[in-house]
């Protein structure tokens, strides 16, 4: 998928990351955003970890999810056969929204 960033909000800003595109707030110029636009991922050592837990085929929750950075690796791990669901108490669900369309369509 070919995403342009003139098409996104002028507060967002997409990347062709390790696990799918993301979308992330342009003005983010903490350690999630500058990771996002230099390496395309978030947390990989976390991930890495996490993923010996995942199994193809399970159901996880990624509570606190923020913008899904987590939740689209976890996509891929479940694969077709598993499920993930994403919840944030924080506005930025309308960019977890976008986000999830953005996923290859083998993930969504």
């Amino acid at each position: 998928m070919d995403i342009n960033n003139a098409e996104l909000s002028p507060l967002l800003k997409a990347v062709d990351g390790r696990y799918g595109f993301i979308a992330f707030f342009r003005t983010d110029s903490g350690a999630i955003g500058q990771s996002l636009g230099l390496y395309g991922e978030w947390a990989e050592q976390e991930l890495s970890f996490i993923r010996r837990f995942v199994e193809p085929g399970a159901t996880v929750l990624d509570v606190g999810a923020y913008i899904g950075t987590h939740t689209l690796a976890f996509a891929q791990y479940v694969g077709q056969t598993g499920a993930v669901s994403r919840t944030h108490a924080l506005a930025t669900s309308r960019v977890k929204c976008l986000n999830v369309p953005l996923c290859p369509p083998d993930l969504t």
